[in-house]
């Protein structure tokens, strides 16, 4: 990681916005996640205006779909996604179901439209949703976050869902089969860095037969 700090801070302001995008959805560029949410802030490189400048070129070398949630001067929070694999994935029906008691209707773009009107007065539990969290621990974390509202208002509230792991998202429920996909996340990342840093790298880690010593 150090190495690739190093290494990313040394480019010029495209590549280090291509690289370090890159970084972060690497478990939607490798078909795992069907988005991922990130913050792009740095006013030393004045990251608003490169990404401005450089968006369309960048989301189509890396063969993603984007939709700015929220944006100021300095910061910008940008969903970025596979249309195809985020509309499966919010397509099944348990996902579809909880959605429409939300208050979402059925189509990927009404779902994106309405979900970004809501970061406007804070940023929406269901959220997890889009970001391939399971149904199950979304509808826990909502409901923790219920019961915290009530202790804070004085109300006699019983007590919340457990959390039986911290990663990627706050886990309720399955949490051996949520290690897993941590580890698939962090694997996508990993392997990336590797892209970024040694291509030949890659080559010499998953040749067949492995690659002769030199």
């Amino acid at each position: 990681m150090q190495r690739y700090l190093e290494f990313t801070n040394k480019l010029d302001d495209y590549n280090y916005l291509l690289l370090r995008i890159a970084f972060r959805t690497a478990p939607t560029l490798l078909g795992i996640k069907p988005a991922c949410l990130i913050s792009l802030v740095n006013p030393s490189r004045n990251i608003i205006a490169n990404w401005e400048q450089s968006k369309s070129d960048i989301t189509g070398r890396l063969d993603l779909d984007y939709l700015e949630i929220k944006k100021s001067s300095q910061k910008i929070l940008i969903l970025f996604y596979r249309e195809e694999i985020l509309a499966k994935y919010l397509a099944l029906k348990e996902n579809q179901d909880f959605l429409k008691q939300l208050g979402y209707r059925e189509g990927l773009n009404n779902m994106l439209s309405l979900v970004q009107a809501r970061f406007k007065s804070g940023c929406p539990h269901e959220i997890g949703l889009f970001l391939g969290f399971p149904c199950q621990d979304v509808k826990a974390f909502m409901e923790y976050q219920e019961k915290i509202s009530g202790i804070r208002s004085g109300l006699q509230v019983g007590q919340g869902p457990r959390v039986l792991l911290n990663g990627y998202w706050k886990v309720y429920h399955k949490p051996d089969l949520a290690s897993d996909i941590f580890r698939r996340y962090d694997l996508a990342r990993m392997m990336v860095m590797i892209v970024m840093l040694d291509p030949l790298l890659v080559l010499k880690v998953f040749a067949y037969p492995p690659a002769a010593e030199p």
